[in-house]
């Protein structure tokens, strides 16, 4: 990461890095969302399969998609394995046990880039602050200066 004198920088500079810092900290604000969608996404899918384990000694009713917005009641009979989507299109068949174990994999990972986002997030926002606390300082000297200029007319 490269440290940056605010000091050294022309007002000019000084905007640009602030429009800079602007837009870095959208673009992981963005990303926290989408992250957030995947953990709430991961956290349903993992309740959704905890729910099957009764299913192995026992029929569960369940709503079964048939469109987008319309469900048919169905009947789950002795689950022992389900299919999980394990990215870019790849299915693998997998025990409840062993499903369950790769959901709160996933979610602890998402969570961890989470936080790690959080306080990068934390940080760009520090930067934004004295950013604008040295656009503020320039501003007031330029002021100051114009005021006394003004004086001595």
């Amino acid at each position: 990461m490269e440290v940056i004198d605010l000091d050294r920088l022309s007002p000019q500079d000084l905007q640009e890095v602030h429009r800079s810092t602007l837009l870095e900290l959208d673009a992981i604000s963005q990303n926290q969302q989408h992250i957030r969608v995947a953990l709430t996404k991961y956290r349903q899918t993992l309740q959704s399969v905890k729910s099957l384990i009764p299913s192995q000694e026992q029929a569960v009713e369940s709503l079964i998609p048939l469109t987008a917005s319309m469900y048919m009641v169905g009947e789950i009979r002795q689950v022992t394995k389900v299919t999980v989507d394990v990215g870019t299109g790849f299915f693998v068949e997998k025990s409840l046990e062993d499903a369950i174990t790769f959901f709160e994999g996933k979610i602890a990972l998402v969570e961890d880039q989470m936080e790690k986002l959080d306080q990068i997030s934390a940080a760009k926002r520090n930067d934004l602050a004295k950013i604008r606390a040295a656009m503020q300082a320039r501003m007031n000297i330029a002021q100051r200066q114009a005021m006394a200029g003004a004086e001595q007319e």
